[in-house]
């Protein structure tokens, strides 16, 4: 009885571990990026900054499959069998786009560094980091869509774990690989030798923990790659919209303001967002588990689904803002102790003017999961599609007026709180007015 009391459910451990392990990511992050930057300097920071923008622009490659193995691998009837299959079917989706990537970005990099306004010193070897960054972005879909197979299995506690790992060896090598003096390089090597490791690892793990024998190939089949894309091609267009949102505003801050602001608003942006994803980490167990509920008892499906994300929702009101609030308040403090001489009032005034968005957008959460659980991942697309408009609206305006980059972080913040009140539309008109709840 007392071990039945004690013990946490799984879903408690899945929320538990995303939101301590990030907790330790978090850190990671504080310590490396200093790190980073004493050895690269504050200009070549900023360029690996503008760089990273060809990682969120080609990770759209991966089509959402990820979030669909999750969905349709809690869900898989016929168990093991019909894992692997779902498993190979996104093998061969993922391997067709990582050879497009590739070409592309081998085709492209000139025309990259262009766009991205990278100065004339740093050129040649922009150039040379880009396919290297293409192999890097192949790797990673892969360790995702194999993670996304373990949160299938609803073991979203045993990948955060391996992504705490992954973040620990890759600031370790970065860190040995830069006092080598390998610049840039250090970074994009330090992202291959890790993710190759965590992939064989993953592998491992899905063999002989959960059974599933992948080691026996499946066929190309067109019930699964027709899942997998029909569900996918939502997730794909969402991360196409997301294109257009904080990685323009990287693009534009270099051609309008200079280089040195996509650094300014990385370390804003990546502070405030760091913070929000303690939660958000622990809160992507609500997609599995929702998943999962709404496949049982269907009649009921919608009233199970209501209950869990309205408990879920009260709990992060009542902890989260408060949080927020001194954190917030913090900030000046903080903030010094992480960046030492690369603070700025510019970076703090930043993350204030962010901190808007972080609030509302993290509240909305458990109502944008329960979407994407429950198959009505379209208005989560809607709510993307909307915040991209908003915020190149609000950005275009950089190019006819003279503009600081104040207005950059006020942007994004209300671009997404307008554009969350279409997922709170989509939650009542599915999930509540469906069955009069």
């Amino acid at each position: 009885m007392l071990k039945r009391i004690f013990k946490p459910s799984q879903f408690k451990k899945n929320i538990i571990s995303g939101s301590f392990i990030h907790g330790l990511n978090i850190i990671i992050i504080l310590v490396s990026y200093p790190i980073y930057i004493k050895y690269l300097g504050f200009e070549l920071f900023s360029i690996w900054s503008a760089l990273s923008v060809v990682i969120v622009f080609a990770k759209m490659g991966e089509f959402g499959i990820s979030k669909a193995i999750i969905v349709y691998v809690s869900k898989a009837q016929e168990g093991e069998n019909e894992i692997r299959k779902i498993i190979y079917n996104a093998f061969y989706i993922l391997t067709f786009v990582s050879i497009i990537i590739l070409l592309l970005l081998v085709l492209l990099k000139s025309s990259i560094v262009g766009i991205l306004n990278i100065p004339p010193d740093f050129v040649n070897e922009s150039i040379s980091i880009i396919p290297l960054l293409g192999i890097s972005i192949i790797l990673f879909l892969f360790y995702d869509m194999f993670s996304g197979v373990i949160a299938g299995k609803n073991r979203l506690d045993v990948v955060n774990i391996l992504l705490l790992i992954n973040n620990i060896i890759k600031v370790i090598i970065s860190v040995v690989l830069l006092a080598m003096g390998l610049s840039l390089m250090a970074i994009i090597y330090s992202i291959i030798i890790t993710n190759l490791l965590l992939i064989f690892v993953q592998i491992f793990l899905i063999i002989f923990k959960f059974k599933i024998p992948i080691y026996r190939p499946a066929k190309l089949e067109k019930i699964y790659l027709s899942k997998l894309i029909g569900y996918g091609s939502s997730i794909m267009g969402m991360q196409f919209f997301n294109m257009l949102s904080v990685p323009l505003v990287k693009v534009i801050l270099s051609n309008t303001i200079g280089i040195e602001s996509v650094g300014i608003f990385e370390l804003a942006q990546r502070s405030s967002y760091s913070i929000r994803t303690l939660f958000e980490k622990g809160l992507f167990a609500i997609m599995p588990d929702i998943s999962i509920l709404s496949s049982q008892d269907k009649e009921n499906a919608n009233k199970r689904v209501k209950a869990r994300v309205s408990k879920i929702f009260k709990a992060l009101l009542i902890f989260s803002v408060p949080f927020f609030l001194i954190i917030s308040a913090l900030a000046p403090f903080w903030l010094k102790l992480w960046l030492g001489k690369s603070y700025s009032l510019t970076i703090l005034y930043g993350y204030w003017l962010l901190q808007p968005g972080i609030i509302v957008g993290l509240l909305i959460l458990p109502y944008y999961y329960a979407l994407l659980g429950t198959y009505n991942q379209r208005y989560c697309l809607y709510e993307t599609i909307l915040r991209a408009i908003v915020t190149v609206l609000l950005c275009s305006l950089f190019f006819v007026l003279e503009l600081n980059i104040y207005y950059s972080f006020a942007f994004i913040s209300m671009s997404v709180v307008i554009s969350n009140m279409l997922i709170i539309w989509g939650y009542r008109k599915q999930i509540i007015m469906k069955q009069g709840l």
